[in-house]
């Protein structure tokens, strides 16, 4: 069994000895796995920056693709893709972090054979640098693989960075039809596997996390908003999405855009996702609350 880790590169020099350092553990991880290989694909989508190769460990199986033109983080995951012949794909931002044991432990308890998608929990920084799981109740894991949660309420994976991809279900639109905003390529990924019942697993650890830098596309709500639309255009366009749900995903979107005051000012235009969310909202307070997860992140780990 082979994984990549595909990592767009862009003006990332100051990110990669951190990142090299998470891969390298990850793969000393991985001795007691010996079927399991590992290897790093690095795309740098900044061409007028060198990629500084010094700064990645020595013992690292690494490919170094290279853009001639700036073309995108879609289009950089995908180049990377296309390069691999792993069995499974781990999208890997340049400033994301990871346990050192994070692929090991993913392959061991999210029952690859079973699943299509293993998605772990995550550790996500605030701005004002405060951290909160992911998922913090049951309920929170089965929302991962429910289509209608992602046409009704929100993209609820975080990042590509916290789940291993079965390469042989990422479809082969996803690779054709490239996004020109960036930002949600991920979530027309979802749901474009999601539509085809794609099966995920969720697990309850936390072995990523998703750092605030000021500069993360994900902290953008105008950029996201752009790409959001876009990737629903996308969707219905290409026949991943009927004419209702494709409507149900922009009222959403838009939902998310707005204020909650401006949101009660236009609730009766979208009772079907209001009835929804309250629904959503009841089940996860509810819901038992997962155990802490405690020891996974140390503080050598931050570094």
């Amino acid at each position: 069994m082979q994984v990549s880790i595909i990592t767009p590169f862009y003006h990332g020099n100051s990110y990669l000895e951190r990142l090299s350092g998470y891969i390298i553990e990850n793969i000393c991880s991985l001795k007691e796995m010996p079927d399991v290989q590992l290897e790093w694909i690095l795309v740098n989508d900044s061409p007028d920056t060198e990629l500084n190769r010094s700064r990645i460990h020595p013992d690292i199986p690494v490919r170094i693709l290279t853009h001639t033109e700036n073309r995108g983080i879609h289009q950089a995951r995908i180049t990377g893709l296309q390069a691999s012949r792993a069995d499974w794909i781990l999208f890997l931002d340049q400033d994301d972090m990871i346990s050192r044991d994070m692929i090991r432990n993913m392959l061991r308890d999210g029952s690859p054979d079973q699943s299509d998608v293993l998605v772990c929990n995550a550790l996500c920084e605030t701005e004002q640098g405060d951290t909160y799981r992911l998922y913090s109740r049951k309920a929170d894991l089965c929302q991962v693989g429910n289509l209608s949660v992602y046409l009704k309420i929100t993209d609820v994976i975080c990042s590509p960075g916290q789940c291993l991809i079965r390469r042989t279900v990422i479809p082969e639109e996803w690779e054709q039809l490239v996004m020109d905003v960036n930002g949600s390529d991920d979530l027309m990924l979802w749901i474009m596997m999601l539509s085809r019942k794609a099966r995920f697993s969720v697990l309850p650890d936390a072995y990523y996390r998703h750092t605030f830098t000021g500069r993360n596309v994900s902290g953008s709500n105008e950029q996201i908003g752009s790409s959001s639309y876009e990737a629903a255009d996308t969707l219905f366009h290409s026949g991943f999405l009927t004419t209702y749900q494709y409507h149900v995903l922009k009222r959403s979107i838009l939902w998310s855009l707005r204020t909650r005051k401006q949101n009660l000012l236009h609730f009766c235009q979208s009772p079907d996702i209001i009835a929804y969310r309250i629904c959503w909202k009841i089940r996860q307070r509810l819901s038992a609350k997962l155990q802490d997860a405690g020891t996974i992140w140390a503080e050598d780990d931050e570094r």
